[in-house]
This record gives C-alpha cells, sequence and structure tokens, in this order.
C-alpha cells in the first residue's frame, strides 16, 4: 500500500504547478479552468493512490513535478504537432498508451480542451480510476473531451484500433509508462498520415518502429535518466514553431 499524498487546497496546488521552472511552466500559461480541473486529478490521485500506488512515494512537490509538470514538459511541442483547431474543422485525436494515473494524457486534455484524448489502459482498476479522474475534473468545471478505455494494445491480438474504441488514425500518441513498439502502433492506421510520438523515456534515444527516427529531445530537470523524445516519420519537417529543446539527434 503506498503512502498516503498531502492534501493540497486548490490555490496551493496551482501555486506550485506555476513555480515549476522550464520546461515544465507551461501551467503559468494555463486558464483556471484548467488549474481547477488539475487539481480536483489530483485529489482523485490522492483518494486512490493508497490503494492503487498510481504514483511512487515522494513529497507534494515531488509528486508535482515528478508527474504533473513532466506532462507539462510536452505541450509547447504538442502544440506544434497539432495546433489549436478552428470552430470550422474536426478535433484532432491524443491517444495516450499504458496511462495509469493519467500522466500525460490527462493532465494534456486539460491543458488542450480543443482535443479528443483516449486514455488507454489494460488494468481494470486503474482504467475505473481514470473514469472517475475525468468525470471529477468535468464536474470541478474543466473543459474536456476525455474517452477512458479498458483495452490491452497490441497488433499480435488481432483487433483494429476502431475495434476497441479508438480512433483508427488518431494525429498524436503518447507513451510513458510502456516501451513503444510495432505491436503497440499495428492497430492504427498511418492515413492520412502518420501518428506523430512523443515519447517520456530514458536518456538513451527509444527504439524506433518504422518509418520513425528521434527528432527532438530535452532532458526533464531533477533526474538525469528521464527525457522527453519527439518521434516523426522520416519524411516529416518540423514546423518552425518546434525548435524549443534539444537539436535533432539526425
Amino acid at each position: 500500500m503506498a503512502a498516503p499524498l498531502p492534501h493540497l487546497d486548490r490555490d496551493t496546488f496551482a501555486a506550485a504547478l506555476r513555480d515549476l521552472p522550464a520546461p515544465m511552466d507551461a501551467a503559468r500559461r494555463l486558464p483556471d479552468a484548467a488549474l481547477t480541473g488539475l487539481h480536483a486529478h489530483y485529489e482523485a490521485l490522492r483518494r486512490w493512490n493508497r490503494q492503487l500506488s498510481l504514483v511512487g512515494p515522494g513529497t507534494a512537490d515531488d509528486v508535482i513535478a515528478r508527474h504533473y509538470g513532466e506532462a507539462l514538459a510536452g505541450l509547447d511541442w504538442l502544440n506544434a504537432m497539432v495546433p489549436r483547431a478552428s470552430d470550422a474543422r474536426a478535433p484532432a485525436t491524443l491517444v495516450d498508451l499504458g496511462s495509469g494515473g493519467g500522466f500525460p494524457g490527462l493532465v494534456l486534455a486539460l491543458a488542450r480542451p480543443d482535443l479528443r484524448v483516449f486514455l488507454v489502459e489494460a488494468r481494470q482498476r486503474k482504467w475505473s480510476f481514470l473514469s472517475a479522474a475525468a468525470r471529477a475534473a468535468q464536474r470541478a468545471g474543466a473543459d474536456c473531451a476525455i474517452t477512458c478505455i479498458n483495452a490491452r494494445v497490441d497488433a499480435d491480438r488481432a483487433k483494429s484500433a476502431a475495434e476497441m474504441g479508438l480512433p483508427p488514425s488518431p494525429d498524436v500518441i503518447v507513451c510513458r509508462a510502456v516501451r513503444i513498439d510495432a505491436r503497440l502502433l499495428g492497430p492504427f492506421e498511418p492515413r492520412p498520415a502518420h501518428p506523430r510520438l512523443l515519447l517520456w523515456a530514458g536518456a538513451d534515444p527509444p527504439p524506433a518502429p518504422p518509418p520513425y527516427r528521434p527528432v527532438r529531445h530535452r532532458a526533464l530537470p531533477g533526474a538525469d535518466a528521464r527525457v522527453l523524445w519527439w518521434l516523426a516519420p522520416e519524411a516529416v519537417r518540423l514546423p518552425s514553431s518546434a525548435s524549443s529543446g534539444a537539436p535533432a539527434d539526425d
């Protein structure tokens, strides 16, 4: 059973988020509704963590930086991958494989309410937590479009993304808890284009299933072993707005 997380009121939680260093400082630019939704998620995490061990032990500052801050470190790259859509366009889709405690997918859903976000979790109890946390954020007034899917995404299981309730061709796939490989990407169709990949992984370049290659990486403060990677198909040119972070590892 995990150690309990401390109770934080909404303003204390929001202040801790806003005090995070770059590149985890996206909370300084989030609207109040997003911060309120993130606090509702934290309170749900606090209630469920003792039974499910969704996050490891640590102080509130550790948890906020290690989980919320690291998820938000990908927000500017996500914005470059999928700019905010006008009302006339269909919303872009993001799939989080192995969402666990909602990191990074639920955090990014609250930061980008224009996206349709799918949180995929194979373990039923953690899927139940994700569903409860998403409802709590929405009841708190957060504007977000979140669907929680209890499934194991694996090409060897011969189920398509659509059969699992997922978008067949998502715009972005994010992954923090599991290693990405061709089996995980197999159920998704590369039409009209291959999805962009954001991976939270170790310092070594993650194995990139064809046709992907690492094009950007950035260290995450607090631990040399945790790095954010942007993977793109070989033929894709990065937008100029993606220039933050380390240079491409070509």
